[in-house]
């Protein structure tokens, strides 16, 4: 089964990402442009035979997904932040809701069936936080 890997170079995205490449699955990795070396140990030549692929893009922008889900069986997104960076734009707006929302559509329009969205406890339309928020409606 090839599986399309967002966040990948995360606290869970670690863990997933390692257990997917033990149990054989081909993985094709999302990393934002300057993060590819916080998963780069997984492109050792016995990893690379696993099936591990980096790619360049970032979910919130639309267009860096463009034909880079086709031909895989399933998305996981495990994107998330736990505080904002606005100065940066990186807001849960953006990277939970739109963002997500960008993985979406791309998902569908490049023919992925499934679609697996790491959410978060305490994620509902009445949360106490905008991250509980953006979760809830991601």
């Amino acid at each position: 089964m090839k599986i399309f890997l967002t966040g990948s170079t995360g606290f869970v995205g670690k863990r997933i990402l390692r257990d997917l490449l033990e149990n054989k699955y081909q993985v094709r990795c999302l990393a934002r442009k300057g993060s590819e070396q916080k998963i780069s140990h997984y492109k050792n030549p016995v990893l690379v035979k696993t099936g591990i692929d980096i790619v360049n893009g970032d979910i919130t922008d639309a267009a860096s997904l463009d034909g880079k889900l086709e031909g895989y069986d399933a998305v996981i997104n495990l994107v998330g932040i736990i505080r904002e960076f606005r100065g940066r734009g990186i807001t849960f707006e953006r990277l939970h809701y739109e963002g997500t929302a960008n993985l979406v559509r791309a998902a569908r329009s490049q023919r992925v069936m499934r679609f697996v969205q790491m959410s978060a406890l305490g994620a509902r339309p009445d949360g106490k936080t905008q991250y509980q928020q953006t979760k809830f409606r991601a």
